[in-house]
């Protein structure tokens, strides 16, 4: 190969390499992103149509008499308050726009944020060169002039000497400094523009900091044409001075600020349409009325849980969290249980906690596969444990309100816990659909998945739609490890009409050859066969009822827990409202019987199905068998 040749050949592999890497990039600068169906983020508003509180027309209000008021010889500050959460943020961006659409001419509007510097000893430097660039475009001499004052001021980046020293030649030279600030003061009357400087998130400083801070708006107050519209959450503001100048904190603050207005608290009614909207786009059709009526609070006891969300970030938290739990147990669970398992899980994480690790010590099994919070008064039988101890248990109510401090909840969360409590636990004998207080969905809300030994819903549902010999290979293999589980779901297999009832009797007698002993259920067979005549005109079973009864009793063959059952109803006078009579149900206990002959099986085997199958006897007190008739081989 010559030396042009491998060159050539060189090339190729790089061209390709070229190719194929445009390519790749090509393929990523044409992707799109999906961003649907995510979580609901918790930004402020940008725009008058994002407005779903009804503020914009306050914060268009403020802005047209804040530029009303007369500042030719000093700033104005204006305070927007309102608690952590409630929309500060929203609010001012609703004033820019304001200024932007009908001011822009004669305003200029700066964002100064000190939370970004924060741990910075000297944010009034810092906020001077930000207004100095920010004015540049309009007067050089009006931001060099900013600068000199600013420098004047600064310690940033000093010795102790140097600062001192600073110090020193302000003193020995008053007017310099004054000097300064004359100049700016002319400088701003002839760019004839209104500075309106927006500070945020003066809430998130410490002490010192929003001590620095406040001190800027009152060192740079005798500028005039300014405007400071500072947002904070008063309560924190005023904590924080009480620190640094107790009992002086309030009247500090209304030198600073000539006029706060304090947002308008959105309404319990907006809230809620808030948190249903967001909601109900999450939830299926059928789950949306159950929903609605725990939102709008159709029963009291809901509406009231919902009132215990009080800001719209609050809302978010709790719907975002809710998104992220019920898209993996969709179908699964009871939405709305989930809804307020995640509210009491964001409002109040301790009261969580205690109910998700000490579940089994403050819930108690009421009945019907129900669980209520244990109240001292719902205690177990005595006679249930005779031979072994009774589970420990505790009242959680009463732990709350004996440890708040440790729990950190407050007086006025007691109620608000209560009421999601009673919600989750009701005092009665009736489960939530797949709710919480149902003892085999219990974990679910806990665990957010399914355990090893659950059965999905929506499998079981799947399943269920198959014929019963299809069915059986599946409910075969849950017996195995998820027997509890299978026995549970069975028994609430819901019957719509006649065929469903005829194929939910065949599930039945065919779980008892899989199911173990302690999970069988053969009163459910027995009603439900007894019930095999509703369906008819004269409610009595039909001739073909009674074949396929006799039918269904023999199509699984020997089992001993179908041989059990049998037994069970031969010798029940109690129940003889059964289809078929006492000797036909002979009949087919020989044919059992003979069936466990026919298949070979061991001799333990064969006595189990002799004693399941043959008639009793009972001769002076002894239980005797003997055979329903003679078997003929």
């Amino acid at each position: 190969m010559t030396t042009i040749d491998t060159i050539k050949y060189v090339d190729a592999i790089a061209i390709f390499d070229v190719c194929v890497f445009l390519r790749i990039i090509t393929k990523i600068q044409n992707k799109t992103f999906i961003f649907s169906d995510g979580f609901a983020k918790d930004i402020p508003i940008m725009q008058d149509d994002e407005d779903i509180f009804g503020r914009s027309i306050f914060a268009h209000d403020a802005v047209d008499k804040i530029l009303r008021t007369d500042t030719t010889s000093e700033a104005f500050s204006f305070g927007v308050v309102s608690p952590w959460g409630m929309g500060k943020t929203s609010f001012m961006n609703l004033m820019k726009n304001w200024i932007e659409k009908n001011y822009s001419n004669e305003c200029v509007t700066i964002d100064f944020n000190p939370w970004l510097y924060s741990n910075n000893a000297n944010i009034i430097h810092l906020f001077l060169n930000e207004l100095s660039n920010s004015l540049k475009q309009y007067d050089s001499t009006l931001a060099n002039g900013i600068m000199d004052y600013s420098r004047a001021l600064s310690t940033i980046g000093t010795t102790e000497t140097k600062i001192a020293s600073t110090i020193l030649d302000l003193i020995s030279h008053p007017t310099k400094l004054e000097d300064k600030v004359d100049l700016i003061k002319q400088s701003i009357k002839r760019i004839r523009k209104k500075i309106i400087v927006f500070i945020d998130d003066i809430d998130r400083l410490d002490s010192n900091e929003l001590v620095e801070m406040l001190k800027l708006i009152r060192n740079v107050s005798n500028f005039p044409y300014m405007y400071f519209i500072v947002a904070y959450d008063k309560d924190y503001l005023l904590e924080c001075l009480k620190n640094k100048m107790p009992t002086k904190e309030l009247d500090f603050t209304e030198k600073i600020f000539q006029v706060e207005f304090h947002i308008p608290q959105c309404t319990k009614t907006t809230l809620k349409e808030y948190i249903y909207t967001s909601v109900s786009n999450l939830v299926d059709e059928k789950e949306r009325e159950e929903m609605y009526d725990a939102i709008y609070g159709i029963s009291i006891l809901k509406g009231n849980i919902i009132n215990s969300i009080s800001t719209i970030r609050e809302a978010k938290r709790i719907i975002n969290s809710f998104h992220t739990s019920y898209s993996k147990l969709k179908g699964e669970i009871n939405a709305c249980d989930m809804f307020f398992i995640e509210l009491l899980k964001n409002k109040y994480p301790t009261i969580y906690a205690v109910l998700e690790k000490d579940r089994n010590a403050v819930l108690i099994n009421a009945g019907y596969n129900t669980y209520e919070l244990y109240n001292g008064k719902n205690s177990y039988n005595e006679s249930d444990y005779l031979f072994i101890d009774k589970p420990y248990k505790y009242i959680l109510k009463d732990y709350i309100n004996g440890n708040k401090t440790l729990l950190h909840i407050k007086d006025t969360d007691i109620r608000n816990i209560e009421n999601i409590l009673d919600a989750l636990f009701p005092h009665s004998f009736t489960a939530h659909n797949k709710g919480v207080n149902d003892i085999h969905y219990t974990d679910r809300y806990f665990n957010i998945s399914l355990l090893e030994s659950d059965i999905s819903d929506l499998e079981f549902e799947k399943v269920l739609k198959y014929d019963v010999e299809n069915i059986k290979p599946t409910f075969k293999e849950w017996a195995v490890n998820k027997s509890i589980a299978l026995s549970a779901k069975i028994e609430r297999i819901h019957i719509d009409n006649k065929d469903d009832l005829k194929k939910y009797i065949r599930i039945l007698l065919y779980s008892e050859t899989i199911l173990p002993f302690y999970q069988r259920n053969c009163t459910l067979i027995t009603n439900s066969i007894n019930r095999i005549g509703d369906y008819n005109k004269g409610k009595k079973p039909s001739k073909e009822d009674i074949d396929f009864i006799k039918k269904a009793l023999c199509e699984n063959g020997y089992s001993y827990g179908l041989c059990e059952y049998l037994r069970s109803v031969a010798f029940e006078d109690n129940i003889w409202e059964y289809p078929i009579s006492r000797e036909e149900m002979n009949s087919i206990r020989h044919i059992i019987f003979k069936d466990c002959l026919d298949n070979n099986n061991d001799t333990k085997t064969v006595i189990d199905a002799f004693y399941g199958t043959a008639d009793v006897v009972w001769n002076n007190g002894e239980r005797k068998y003997s055979y329903l008739k003679k078997i003929e081989s």
